[in-house]
Order: structure tokens, then C-alpha cells, then sequence
């Protein structure tokens, strides 16, 4: 069975989408948030945003719906996670946009990787505009 993976999003509610034939269907928490497809892997990244906190919240899930992993944040330095978003430079083709308490080469929000084998924040792959 062929299956075109798009998804539904309410920036408030959640993400669905569906897959054989069935819709899956994944909330988000009270504050709302944004979900990415990634087709080299076949895992939908779904992010919980966190107003005024900015902690990581962010999960894998199978076509199915199945929780596969956290993602875990990144290890280097502490950062404060705005949302999520597709990307090309990123391999997963899973981005998330997170500031830095200072500025980087004349930025402070720059988007990082998602990295879908490992399931965590790799390196900062562009300055988020």
C-alpha cells in the first residue's frame, strides 16, 4: 500500500495525518506546537511548545502513532527552543530554531539539526532570520 504521508496541523491542538487507511492523530500540550514528516525515516517529529519556558519538547512517532523516542536536547550549550521546522541542510530534513543566551557570528537564533538516529539537537546548521 502506498502511502503519502500529509500532514494536518492545528497550530493549538495537533497533528494528524493518515496511514493505511486509518487517521492518527497526536495533541499537542496546552500551549500548542508543530509537527514535521520526515521521509528518510518515516517518523513524524511532533515539538510541544513551551511559552516563557522553552524547554525541549519534542517527540518521534511512527507512521502508526507509536511513541519511538524522545528527542534530546543539545549537549553543548543551553538553549532555548522555539519551534520546529523543515529543513534541507538538515539530514533528517528536521529542524528546530532554539537562541542562544548571547549572540554567534552576529546571531542568536540559528536553526539545529534533529538528529533521527541518535534522537537528539545536533549542530546548528543556519541563523534562523
Amino acid at each position: 500500500m502506498i502511502n503519502n504521508i500529509f500532514l494536518e496541523q492545528d497550530i493549538n491542538a495537533g497533528v494528524g495525518w493518515f496511514f493505511n487507511n486509518k487517521r492518527i492523530y497526536i495533541s499537542y500540550g496546552n500551549e500548542g506546537g508543530g509537527g514535521v514528516y520526515s521521509e528518510k525515516y518515516k517518523l513524524v517529529v511532533i515539538m510541544n511548545y513551551k511559552k516563557e519556558m522553552y524547554n525541549l519538547d519534542m517527540k518521534a512517532y511512527s507512521l502508526d502513532g507509536k511513541l519511538v523516542s524522545e528527542i534530546k536536547p543539545y549537549e553543548k550549550d543551553s538553549l532555548e527552543y522555539i519551534y520546529i521546522t523543515s529543513h534541507g541542510y538538515s539530514k533528517s530534513n528536521v529542524a528546530v530554531v532554539a537562541e542562544y543566551k548571547e549572540y554567534r557570528d552576529g546571531f542568536s537564533q540559528w536553526h539545529f539539526e534533529v538528529d533521527l538516529v541518535n534522537f537528539k539537537i545536533t549542530k546548528n546548521i543556519s541563523p534562523a532570520y
